[in-house]
């Protein structure tokens, strides 16, 4: 790299972070026209649909869920430049501090390295220290330091684990991580990209990261790791703020030998593998079954081309349906039959609670406070009431 390019960089994170201590002045604050907002750049994706350029992600799940190894991969994924999932990263530098895994990170990088058959990944880089306190303001600018060093604006910062980098403060508290969350934001801003936080999942599984709500509203994706009592193992896109969460993918662990101990032992890492068969066999099980789904599902699409957009309840840029518009859609394209009573209203009803288990259509609940609850797939859909029904993204960058 020239030393006039170096410097450019050196330069551009100088300005970063002035703009950041500015913050200690006096603000003042200006307005901005709706012209004015549409002149700004739009938000841009670091994973297409998954995590965003710049900011805060948490990637959480139980221990021995595969997180590190999954954080791992998406870390190399970026460094490279090459699809993960389907889904297309932004090449970027990805500087890693394997706070809990210590030394033995080693044997996690070199399996990856063997099973990938290569011998470096030159915009990866690992901590030499493995220590890092998140509430130590020192300890913020010295990794804003190795970035600025040896990377480029819009790196990504992993810190693994969030629990190590907040040792002897209240997870549960809101107080004490306030400061935490702040200081995270304060690094994604001065290195003008991406900060990863792997997190532990709470008591109940499936009800965010452990610790206190403010965690999951501080940030813009949450993605978490599930690893069930038959031995699947997932990651779902929990948040993605500008994107569609809810999507779920399947993986593997593949055990990777790497040499014999002093003990004649053999020792050896896992890297994770995408479980395609399994993705394959759960996409099979949601889709359409028997005529009724079929036409239901036809006619609600049909009058979805020109639904409103807006409708309280569903995300603001989508076309969306009250239950009972919805309703109405399908009941005019099935038969009545020669029944006296005209039983299509209640068939349809329960026809698209069947679509919504599915995945096929997503529901949300107009005067659900703080927004629209996406119902997971198999729960019970309630009938009427204020819910609206609008049509899943498709998720755009796969394949």
């Amino acid at each position: 790299m020239n030393t006039t390019s170096r410097e450019k960089r050196e330069a551009d994170f100088d300005e970063a972070y002035r703009e950041t201590r500015a913050a200690s002045t006096p603000k003042v604050y200006t307005s901005l026209s709706c012209a004015d907002l549409m002149a700004l750049p739009r938000p841009e994706w670091r994973v297409q649909n998954i995590l965003t350029e710049q900011g805060l992600a948490f990637v959480y799940g139980a221990s021995r869920s595969g997180k590190t190894f999954l954080v791992l991969d998406l870390a190399f994924a970026i460094a490279r430049g090459v699809p993960w999932f389907g889904f297309k990263t932004m090449k970027s530098h990805v500087f890693y501090a394997p706070l809990e895994a210590g030394k033995g990170i080693r044997n996690r990088v070199e399996a990856w390295l063997l099973k990938n058959k290569m011998v470096d990944v030159p915009n990866f880089h690992v901590q030499a220290e493995f220590q890092l306190a998140l509430d130590d303001d020192l300890d913020i600018e010295a990794l804003a330091a190795w970035v600025i060093k040896d990377g480029e604006p819009g790196s990504v910062v992993i810190i693994d684990t969030f629990a190590r980098a907040t040792a002897g403060l209240d997870e549960n508290s809101t107080a004490a991580m306030g400061p935490v969350i702040a200081a995270a934001d304060r690094l994604a801003s001065r290195v003008r990209g991406l900060v990863i936080l792997v997190h532990h999942t709470g008591k109940v599984i499936g009800k965010g990261p452990r610790g206190s709500s403010a965690l999951t509203g501080a940030a813009d994706s949450m993605i978490e790791v599930t690893h069930s009592d038959s031995g699947v193992r997932q990651w779902k896109a929990d948040k993605v703020k500008e994107g569609q969460d809810g999507m779920t993918f399947t993986f593997k662990l593949d055990r990777v030998p790497l040499y014999v101990d002093d003990f004649g032992g053999e020792v050896s890492s896992c890297v994770i593998v995408p479980d395609t068969e399994a993705d394959e066999a759960r996409r099979e099980d949601r889709r359409v079954q028997g005529k009724n789904q079929k036409v239901v599902l036809d006619a609600i699409f049909v009058a979805l081309e020109s639904a409103t957009i807006g409708v309280e309840g569903a995300p603001p840029d989508v076309p969306a349906l009250t239950f009972e518009q919805a309703t109405q859609a399908g009941v005019q394209m099935m038969d009545r039959g020669e029944t006296k009573t005209d039983r299509r209203p209640e068939m349809v009803r329960k026809v698209i609670g069947g679509l919504v288990a599915k995945g096929l259509l997503l529901q949300g609940e107009n005067h659900h406070v703080g927004g629209p609850r996406l119902r997971k797939v198999g729960e019970p859909v309630p009938l009427p009431a204020k819910v609206v029904i609008w049509r899943p993204r498709r998720a755009a960058g796969r394949g």
